[in-house]
């Protein structure tokens, strides 16, 4: 082979190989963070709503992937009008306008939710709730431990998953917003999925299941409402029977009624290799949920258009530096 050609085929190896490289080091996803508080553990997003009268308003929204649809309260449940009647949508971050989710957020007929609900977002001084149905176009990072919230643009349910499993985090500058891991606002952190446990999901409508078990007894597995907003899970009294008591008996408000549940102590299965100790109560009055409760120090990863959610035994933010 004559040296010209010989020098052109190992560009050429090496130019392959750095795209070899380059696509895979690339994340599958950006997600943006959003400004986030939490309340019992459980999180509370802001997000600018666009009003095509009025501009953007920024509005606080309980997450809630125990609800179906997501909800914007209005004048009727005495606050001032702050909306009009024409198009609006969620702004997320980013370098250009993207409306959140498939619907405009117009007021809605709260005769479909409890009124137990509504008094509980107005306790909290929120506008509204973001549901399953946003959760099912939007994947959703909550990195409990460090008590922060990234949200994607858009996901396309029938995209296919990309061989590497990375994701992008563009942190925020929002006031009083602590540094991405690698010191600075802004800028990017890339996150591994090698780390991160598959959980399959079940749609039941818009509200999503896993399968569960207790560590060391799979001969009654049942299922489980993935809940961000509850603080406290519930399981089956049937599956509780076995199960030491903590001698606490917990108040709980679920289902537009109030009740009165023994705490136990449990270590449920969700996942091959994905264990999970908690403390939930055990009781009839309600589906069994899966809450915030048990991913305190945990990341989770929404992604329920795909029907999956990751978890991370850590906070990924702590645990992973700088994006290289």
């Amino acid at each position: 082979m004559r040296p010209f050609n010989m020098v052109a085929s190992a560009f050429l190896l090496l130019a392959l190989s750095w795209q070899a490289q380059s696509a895979e080091r690339s994340p599958n996803e950006v997600l943006f963070e959003v400004p986030t508080r939490f309340v019992s553990g459980c999180p509370i997003v802001s997000f600018d709503l666009a009003s095509e009268l009025k501009g953007k308003l920024p509005l606080e929204f309980i997450l809630d992937s125990g609800t179906t649809c997501s909800l914007l309260l209005n004048e009727a449940e005495g606050r001032a009008r702050t909306l009009d009647p024409g198009r609006r949508g969620l702004l997320i971050p980013g370098q250009s306008t993207v409306y959140a989710g498939s619907q405009d957020f117009a007021a809605p007929n709260l005769a479909q939710f409890n009124q137990d609900l509504i008094d509980r977002l107005l306790s909290f001084h929120v506008q509204g709730m973001l549901g399953a149905d946003f959760l099912t176009t939007h994947d959703v990072l909550i990195d409990y431990g460090a008590r922060r919230v990234f949200v994607s643009r858009s996901r396309d349910a029938r995209e296919a998953p990309s061989r590497a499993d990375r994701w992008m985090l563009i942190g925020s500058s929002s006031p009083g917003r602590a540094p991405t891991p690698n010191g600075a606002l802004n800028r990017q952190c890339l996150v591994d999925g090698i780390r991160a446990a598959d959980v399959r999901l079940a749609a039941r409508g818009h509200r999503v299941y896993v399968s569960a078990n207790l560590v060391g007894d799979s001969s009654q597995p049942w299922e489980m409402r993935v809940d961000t907003w509850a603080t406290r899970s519930t399981v089956p009294k049937a599956v509780a029977a076995g199960l030491k008591r903590t001698g606490v008996s917990e108040r709980i408000s679920a289902s537009g009624s109030t009740f009165n549940a023994d705490q136990v102590e449990a270590t449920i299965s969700i996942s091959k290799g994905v264990d999970l100790s908690m403390k939930p109560v055990a009781t009839e009055e309600t589906e069994s949920i899966l809450g915030s409760d048990a991913f305190q120090g945990h990341t989770l990863l929404l992604q329920f258009g795909r029907a999956r959610l990751r978890l991370w035994n850590e906070s990924v933010l702590e645990a992973f530096g700088a994006s290289r």
